[in-house]
This record gives structure tokens, sequence and C-alpha cells, in this order.
């Protein structure tokens, strides 16, 4: 501990300090209040399918059910217009962006 209290002092002013201020305080960086999701996907969200090169690329629609597998989240998507003769499709959250109202 010695050693990093003299480092602390040697670089006084370098972005580094506040994590070893909290390492030798026995606080964390988890231990703060963590950022949270701007958004967290729900029904009767307005999302556009971001599947780059896919099939459904730009797709817009509604999120009208959503499944919970061990592994992941499935969004059932009710599109605004059919794609190839589809008029829902299961995405997982990655592959969705949230639509702001106008």
């Amino acid at each position: 501990m010695e050693k990093i209290r003299k480092f602390i002092e040697s670089t006084d002013g370098l972005p580094l300090r506040g994590f070893f201020k909290r390492a030798l305080n026995g606080t964390s960086p988890t231990s703060q209040s963590e950022p949270k999701p701007s958004h967290i996907f729900e029904k009767g969200d307005r999302v556009v399918v971001k599947d780059v090169g896919g099939l459904y690329h730009g797709a817009r629609g509604v999120i009208v059910d959503t499944h919970s597998y061990s592994y992941r989240t499935g969004l059932l998507v009710k599109f605004d217009k059919p794609v190839s003769f589809c008029e829902q499709f299961e995405f997982i959250a990655g592959d969705l962006m949230y639509l702001p109202e106008k």
C-alpha cells in the first residue's frame, strides 16, 4: 500500500488518481451507483429493427409480447407493414432500437 501511496503523490493530477484513492479507502468502483440502461423494452413500445444487412433492417413496429429464456429475452415485434409476407417476428433486445414518438 505504501508503494501505491507514493505513486499517487508522485503523479498528482493524473486521471487514474481517483481510482487509486478509492482503492486506498477500501471502496471499489462497483460500490458506486452504476448507470442503468436508458430504456428497457416493454410491451407497446415502438421500435425499429437495426439488423444491418438483414431482411428486417429498418422495419418498424410495436412490441406485442416478451418471451423469457434462460439465456436471453425474446421480443415479439408486430411490423407496421408486412416484410416478405411476415407480419411479426421475434428479436433480441440488441437487434432493436427505441423509436421516439414524433
